[in-house]
């Protein structure tokens, strides 16, 4: 009975309790909107009887009651898919599934074991006849140079997706991780940083492109197909489902040691590799020397760049080698992984070495050891490890075995083996040292001393220039006064000339005039002449005086 009511009961009725512990009046059922109760042992109201075993989903909003002999098996809200994600479920039976297509009910028959993808945006709650398979999960995001691998159950095949984009597994796919060697995880991921888990997916670890610089390269094997290429930078590179990383052992440390370094990608180069060589020379004193190589492949870097190079090659990539006139290129690359060429370099090196200091005494030897190594000895039958090559047109040592040059030799450091002799040589050189360095004192004091000097004799010319310049200046101003005294001295006499013979002339016109008044005097119209004179003198008189004759004294 439901309430609310309010009812008594008769004489041969009374109330039973639900389940093991014993209450009679009980709650109803409160179903909320989004959510739904999964009931076992429903009561079916056409029967009058419990479908024992059975059960069915209660949907929300919703009150219930629950019958004598029914449970609730589980209750839950409704599954959200949001727009980005994603959800797959399970046929048990037989049965119609109405879905929703372009806004539209549509009845769908499932089979008992079918499963299928529900996407977002919805709201999805299974019926009794429907289990979940997959709970809401976000879509696999993939970033720029990543990947995931994923695994068809049905046909077992495995494909990569490559991002940047985002992907819903089927309900017939899952994750596949790819199996790596530790080489293969360190080429893939520098640092824990570079890992990119999905925590929705059981931390899977989402797989990373390989990148290759302009200076590196790569071997690629292809398990599915038993083949191998090889891959040259600059490029960013995903490994397939069935490919891995040819890697290969290197000598490494200082003397190098076999089998020490594991690596995927080499160094096309010019790289350097540093190691120590024991030889004994010609005097019998034996010597560590500690030299450096600069090293690189043969292949043409340049021509190879961005470049997959495969055994077999499409009319383009022949067509590209064949311009180019590179006859082989898939055996260059070959070569380059083909074994420890560190190793053989050095172990090469050190027997070459070893023969040249044989044949030369210690200080030959340690005076110019690296010129010596490369060059030999100059006049004699010592050799040089060096050859000069017409096709590289430089010196070095090739090694064609591996498509493998050395450029360039440095030695570090020259030091006898034992102890003792180590330390007498070290004692010699230092005394050398301190001579030298003496010697070098005392020549550049001395060259101290000629600079002062030469300074010395320069300021004395220059003083001396000085002196001859101010002499000359001074014999110059004397001249020019001299030469100036002289030209005033004749002008002053020419003025002096000229006015004597103006003075002379002024004489003889005087005594000229005086003659001629003389004689004009003595003319018989000398009387006319002086009456002419008083008159031209006239207009000069202020005042005449008028003295009558006889007066011989006048006073004024």
């Amino acid at each position: 009975m439901e309430g609310p009511q309010l009812f008594a009961l008769d004489p041969h009725e009374e109330m039973v309790s639900k389940g093991s512990d014993g209450v009679q009046i009980q709650k109803k059922l409160t179903i909320g909107a989004d959510s739904w109760i999964a009931i076992g042992n429903p009561f079916n109201t056409e029967s009058g009887s419990y479908d024992m075993g059975s059960r069915k989903i209660l949907k929300g909003p919703l009150m219930y009651s629950l019958k004598r002999y029914e449970t609730v098996i589980s209750r839950s809200s409704a599954f959200i898919l949001q727009k980005s994600q994603s959800m797959s479920l399970q046929a048990t039976h037989d049965h119609d599934d109405t879905v929703e297509v372009d806004g539209k009910s549509v009845v769908v028959r499932r089979k008992a074991g079918e499963k299928w993808l529900l996407k977002g945006e919805a709201t999805v709650i299974p019926t009794i006849y429907q289990s979940v398979v997959m709970r809401p999960s976000p879509a696999i995001a993939i970033q720029q140079n990543e990947g995931v691998y994923i695994l068809n159950l049905q046909t077992q095949e495995v494909r990569i997706v490559e991002g940047p984009r985002s992907i819903f597994l089927d309900v017939d796919e899952e994750l596949w991780t790819k199996e790596l060697s530790e080489v293969e995880h360190d080429t893939l991921f520098a640092n824990e940083k570079a890992m990119h888990y999905l925590a929705h997916y059981e931390n899977y670890l989402v797989t990373k492109a390989i990148k290759l610089t302009s200076d590196e390269a790569m071997c690629v094997l292809d398990y599915s197909n038993d083949t191998e290429k090889y891959l040259v930078g600059p490029q960013n590179y995903m490994l397939r489902p069935h490919e891995h990383i040819k890697s290969i052992t290197l000598s490494g440390n200082t003397p190098k040691e076999e089998m020490i370094l594991q690596i995927a990608k080499v160094k096309i180069g010019p790289a350097f590799s540093t190691d120590m060589v024991s030889v004994r020379t010609h005097d019998n004193v034996e010597l560590e020397i500690t030299i450096q190589y600069k090293w690189g492949f043969t292949i043409p870097k340049k021509l190879f760049a961005s470049r997959c190079i495969t055994q077999k090659m499409n009319d383009k990539d022949k067509q590209y080698y064949a311009d180019h006139k590179i006859v082989n290129p898939f055996g260059m690359m070959t070569k380059m992984f083909s074994g420890d060429f560190i190793g053989y370099m050095c172990q090469s090196m050190r027997s070459r070495i070893r023969s040249l200091a044989s044949q030369v005494p210690y200080e030959q030897f340690v005076k110019d050891t690296a010129n010596l190594i490369k060059d030999g000895a100059p006049g004699s039958s010592v050799k040089g490890v060096f050859r000069f090559y017409d096709q590289w047109k430089k010196m070095g040592r090739e090694y064609e075995e591996y498509s493998f040059f050395i450029e360039e030799t440095d030695v570090k450091s020259v030091a006898a083996s034992e102890p003792k002799i180590r330390d007498l040589l070290r004692e010699a050189q230092n005394t050398n040292q301190v001579i030298a360095l003496r010697k070098m004192k005392e020549s550049e004091s001395i060259k101290i001393q000629m600079a002062n000097l030469d300074s010395e004799i320069d300021a004395a010319k220059r003083q001396l220039d000085f002196v001859k310049a101010k002499n000359k200046t001074y014999a110059s101003t004397e001249e020019a006064k001299l030469q100036l005294e002289t030209m005033k001295l004749d002008q002053k006499t020419e003025l002096e000339l000229a006015k004597r013979e103006l003075e002379k002339e002024a004489m003889s016109n005087d005594i000229e005039s005086q003659k001629r008044l003389v004689s004009l005097f003595k003319s018989p119209t000398a009387g006319n002449y002086i009456e002419m004179l008083k008159a031209q003198n006239l207009d000069s008189v202020q005042s005449i005086t008028v003295i009558p004759s006889g007066i011989t004294k006048l006073t004024m």
